[in-house]
């Protein structure tokens, strides 16, 4: 099962390592939030293996993650291997997102190392290196609706299968810029 869920509240974590948790049909298997507001501090998130977020999964929560390494974790699904967020916001600052994989046995995926779905997103300062995506977007995968601000952030080494190894945005208006 899931290292860690949260559903409501306002807990900080800090200090932990949250390794080698498989949740199966499910996302977050290291760590997953619904409905809730989420700090993650000084923490290693490594190992874990899910369907969306193998890492970290939160759906319509605010989290913020710093100082943290987020590491070798699989999505056996189509979005964020380290990360998947739909909905709601997240703060990332001062993280190593590192060699984590997304759609490797479904043959597609997008953000091996993050995926932003319908979220508001803010970057600063993170280092994302050797993540893998299937399809698009090994290290960042910014999708359809998402609001997404990156700042100081060192991009190397991911590797992809399609487009955007590093950064891929997808579903911009011809509006934005």
């Amino acid at each position: 099962g899931r290292g860690v869920s949260c559903s409501g509240g306002s807990p900080t974590i800090s200090g932990c390592r949250i390794t080698n948790n498989t949740a199966s049909g499910t996302s977050g298997a290291g760590v997953y939030a619904s409905g809730c507001a989420l700090t993650l501090a000084d923490s290693i998130v490594d190992g874990n293996t899910g369907s969306r977020g193998g890492g970290i999964a939160a759906e319509s929560s605010q989290l913020t993650v710093e100082r943290c390494l987020i590491k070798d974790n699989e999505s056996r699904d189509d979005h964020g291997g380290g990360l998947y967020i739909a909905g709601g916001s997240i703060t990332l600052r001062d993280n190593r997102i590192e060699g984590n994989v997304v759609g490797v046995s479904l043959g597609y995926g997008w953000g091996g190392g993050v995926a932003f779905i319908d979220a508001k997103a803010t970057m600063r300062g993170n280092v994302v290196t050797k993540n893998r995506a299937t399809t698009s977007g090994s290290g960042v995968f910014v999708d359809d609706g998402s609001d997404a601000s990156l700042e100081n952030e060192l991009y190397v080494a991911n590797v992809c299968g399609d487009s955007g190894s590093a950064l891929f945005v997808d579903g911009l208006n011809a509006s934005q810029t």
